[in-house]
């Protein structure tokens, strides 16, 4: 950007940047916005998560939004702090239960059935294991679905009740649960793709979940955008 957007003759009005927590200490952060001043936008900036808007997932990002306003270089001195709130808020209801998102069609899908050996291979760990009723799932990552790396990458869903029969150091308890990842489908819902998303076939589901955890929520950014073009 900062070789780039100085020579364009006709600069992009807007600017939208989304990228992980903890870019906003970084030295390319300060460059970014050292450079957008210098170019004559203003912009806000936001540190946001699908669950504040009652999204059943954690995806906690940087968001930028920028507007060029002017020829002449802004002050950095009014640049103003990154904001924690949404600007607005859905003017449709959310769904804000895992339950809503699901394909009954997954439950027995064999690809997405966590096998027995990968959950005694790491016996101790604590996953974030969820049900129909839950309201909050962990953050999907790109490396969600590759079995060999199961852990910490993203939830693991359960038909059945099982607050009362884990043992976290008896992996042994945990194989009635007959826990299966979520499919790209009801990923991709969760993300705020829109209804009857589909990816080409000739994709697996490997390579669905990889692109799924590489991606950001549609429902957050069409917040941001919404607010951003409205003033």
């Amino acid at each position: 950007m900062k070789s780039i957007l100085p020579q364009m003759k006709h600069k992009p009005k807007y600017i939208f940047l989304e990228n992980v927590k903890n870019f906003e200490t970084s030295q390319s952060h300060e460059l970014l916005i050292t450079t957008l001043c210098s170019l004559g936008y203003v912009f806000k900036e936001y540190l946001l998560s699908p669950t504040q808007i009652q999204i059943p997932n954690e995806r906690l990002r940087y968001y930028l939004c920028a507007q060029h306003i002017s020829s002449s270089p802004i002050d950095l001195s009014t640049v103003k702090p990154i904001v924690a709130q949404f600007p607005c808020t859905p003017t449709h209801p959310v769904r804000n239960c895992i339950s809503q998102y699901l394909m009954e069609s997954a439950n027995n899908q064999e690809d997405l059935q966590v096998p027995h050996h990968v959950l005694i291979k790491n016996k101790g760990y604590r996953y974030d294991i969820i049900e129909p009723s839950s309201t909050y799932s962990s953050c999907i990552t790109k490396g969600y679905g590759t079995l060999s790396h199961v852990k910490g990458t993203g939830p693991l869903l359960t038909l059945k009740a099982h607050e009362k029969i884990i043992d976290w150091n008896d992996a042994n308890t945990l194989i009635p649960l007959h826990l299966r990842l979520l499919h790209p489908d009801e990923i991709s819902q969760i993300l705020g793709f829109p209804v009857g998303f589909k990816f080409p076939e000739h994709l697996s589901t490997v390579q669905c979940h990889k692109l799924l955890g590489n991606s950001l929520n549609v429902t957050v950014v069409y917040l941001l955008m919404t607010s951003t073009f409205s003033q």
